[in-house]
């Protein structure tokens, strides 16, 4: 997802060897056209999809909500917190700052006070994964975390350190799960080292510590 200052923003679908096509955001949901700052992608309503919230630095942010098909619904004007209209957004970010399990939001204004919005979908359908580097460094940047429902892929999620314009992610990865089922989870460090906890439930904080000596950094 490409999101532009001015014209219409991006987005490129790949197609698993490392191609990308363009995908019409007319059709998706996408089309809004403004300053686009900071997007942010986390799943906002628990179901197990990525769903988008930008930034603008000229009318209000928007927030999308993903039907699983990766069509958008814009649900701003049903979440008047969020709008933020005509403050210029600068940097947004999605954490679970209460944690209840599911992920509030800050953004960072220009030309107002910053904006803490608390989600209160309140359930258990979640799964929070902390990782700790030993071989690699010590935060794990640069890790990424599969989550599977026996065979079946539910979530990807990679442990970065910045996200977008002025936006940084927290440092525990969030995933949307049903409650009622248990998942493996999949963790390749840096170093190439990889971990996978087994009969994992949901509703849960885990904490995954790379295998190998201790870091030196």
């Amino acid at each position: 997802f490409v999101s532009n200052y001015v014209g219409p923003n991006g987005l490129y679908i790949n197609d698993g060897t490392g191609k990308f096509a363009k995908a019409d955001v007319k059709k998706i949901g996408l089309s809004h056209v403004g300053w686009g700052k900071g997007p942010s992608w986390g799943d906002v309503d628990n179901d197990g999809d990525l769903d988008l919230y930008e930034g603008d630095c000229k009318v209000s942010n928007q927030l999308y909500i993903n039907n699983g098909k990766g069509v958008f619904t814009d649900k701003t004007a049903e979440n008047p917190a969020v709008a933020c209209s005509a403050v210029r957004s600068k940097g947004t970010a999605f954490a679970d700052i209460d944690n209840d399990g599911d992920l509030d939001l800050y953004v960072i204004n220009w030309a107002a006070p910053n904006v803490m919005a608390l989600n209160n979908t309140n359930n258990s359908d979640f799964l929070k994964v902390k990782l700790t580097g030993t071989v690699s460094n010590h935060m794990a940047v640069g890790s990424r975390v599969w989550v599977r429902d026996g065979i079946k892929l539910v979530g990807m999620r990679d442990m970065e350190t910045s996200s977008g314009f002025c936006s940084q992610p927290p440092q525990e990865l969030h995933f949307g799960l049903s409650a009622a089922k248990t998942y493996t989870v999949e963790v390749r460090f840096p170093s190439g080292l990889r971990k996978v906890v087994e009969n994992v439930k949901a509703g849960q904080t885990i904490t995954i510590e790379e295998p190998g000596a201790v870091a030196k950094n």
